[in-house]
């Protein structure tokens, strides 16, 4: 079984995990980055060129060595530059980053409703709660991911979806995935994640994530699986993991 798992790129960390597979009922997916692409598309780059100098530099230095999908098409899209080599960047998980300058402003980027900065949009960049732009960002599913969520359900497997995102983000994919709404659940924490996890896990629930914002929903569940995208975080505390097409 193993050598035959290996060929199909999944590996299996842990022995444990083959017995605890026997009792999974309930298969729960994160969505970014595990069910969709690792990097969601900037659709309005518009709001990146309009950014003076100080945002950008601002910008730069909140999302450098941050792995998190946004993060990444973010940098990709603001492109090498200045950043302010010595600032520390705090991040809360689920939420976004934050950093305050010698200047003593705070810059904060992250999903509408932290920080109590909100607007249309995907991520946002504010400065001492102020609105600097909005960032919207079009996600693409896997090719393999409908396929593979109808076939566990034909199993007569549960199947659910847990985010982060905002609920019209989370609705579109489950309309992509085939899947009725009231199994998609959005705007949750990694609190929350880990909450809702602990309160219908019966030993019969394998979460798959791939974020830091996983890491609570990994201890909550029976045995937990991974991606493996190239930035991943959480191969290591998997049972198992996989390679992605």
């Amino acid at each position: 079984a193993v050598a035959r798992a290996g060929r199909v790129g999944a590996f299996v960390r842990t022995q444990a995990f083959w017995k605890r597979l026997l009792r999974v009922r309930r298969v729960v997916f994160d969505k970014t980055g595990t069910l969709t692409m690792e990097n969601p598309a900037l659709q309005n780059p518009q709001a990146m060129r309009q950014l003076d100098a100080e945002a950008l530099t601002a910008l730069r230095t909140l999302i450098s060595g941050n792995l998190h999908p946004v993060s990444r098409s973010l940098f990709d899209a603001a492109g090498p530059g200045l950043t302010w080599t010595h600032a520390n960047v705090g991040e809360v998980l689920g939420s976004g980053l934050s950093i305050q300058i010698p200047s003593g402003h705070l810059w904060t980027l992250g999903r509408p409703g932290a920080w109590d900065v909100n607007a249309p949009g995907d991520t946002l960049l504010a400065c001492d709660g102020k609105l600097v732009a909005a960032f919207s960002f079009q996600e693409t599913l896997r090719d393999e991911s409908r396929n593979e969520v109808q076939r566990l359900r034909q199993r007569g497997l549960e199947v659910h979806v847990l985010s982060g995102d905002r609920p019209e983000k989370v609705a579109a994919i489950a309309q992509q995935l085939g899947l009725p709404l009231d199994v998609c659940h959005a705007s949750m924490s990694p609190a929350e994640k880990a909450e809702w996890l602990t309160a219908r896990d019966h030993d019969d629930t394998l979460y798959i994530g791939d974020g830091a914002n996983d890491s609570l929903a990994f201890d909550a569940a029976l045995c937990a699986g991974s991606p493996i995208t190239g930035f991943s975080f959480l191969e290591q505390k998997a049972d198992c993991y996989f390679l992605c097409h």
